[in-house]
């Protein structure tokens, strides 16, 4: 039987205690919401970079909405011309 292998030290790894969810986590105490500073949170900022992306993302849709029904008509117009063409060759085999 071949020997385990030796475990890991672990005394250099941070102490996870005090997580949420393992043994040894109190709650939310440590949190005090009137010392949170939300000086420097701009919220103008924030709008304008989501407006952005939003107006990229509705720009991307319209432009895959366009190629896609170019792709529709096109095959649709490929397909007529098919028909087109078995049409008058039955034409042809019929009149001979």
């Amino acid at each position: 039987m071949p020997a385990l292998p030796a475990l890991p030290d672990l005394r250099g790894l941070p102490d996870l205690r005090g997580l949420p969810g393992l043994p040894g986590w109190t709650g939310w105490t440590a949190l005090d919401p009137t010392n949170v500073d939300l000086t420097g949170f701009d919220l103008d900022a924030i709008a304008r970079e989501v407006r952005g992306t939003a107006d990229a993302v509705a720009s991307r849709a319209l432009d895959v909405a366009k190629d896609a029904t170019y792709v529709a008509v096109g095959l649709g117009l490929l397909n007529f011309q098919r028909l087109q063409v078995r049409r008058r060759e039955l034409e042809r085999a019929l009149h001979r």
